[in-house]
């Protein structure tokens, strides 16, 4: 399976680094480096993204990638 961002998507992720990184540039690294680890176990297991709520009859699915002291580590 291959992950792709929807362009509006992309756009969220990179407006996201660059707003971590403006405050502090290691958090930025690590938000990268989840997401990516998330994609990549998206690749392994599509089923377990999740359905977009909004759009339940499209075959995409989505992942939430939460930074911060309550996130659960992947």
């Amino acid at each position: 399976m291959k992950v792709r961002f929807t362009p509006f998507a992309r756009n969220q992720f990179l407006s996201a680094l660059t707003y971590i990184r403006q405050d502090k540039p290691s958090a930025a690294v690590k938000f990268r480096n989840r997401a990516e680890k998330i994609l990549r176990r998206l690749e392994d297991l599509p089923e377990s993204g999740r359905l977009i709520p909004e759009f339940p009859e499209l075959p995409y699915r989505e992942v939430i990638c939460k930074q911060g002291f309550n996130s659960p580590p992947f």
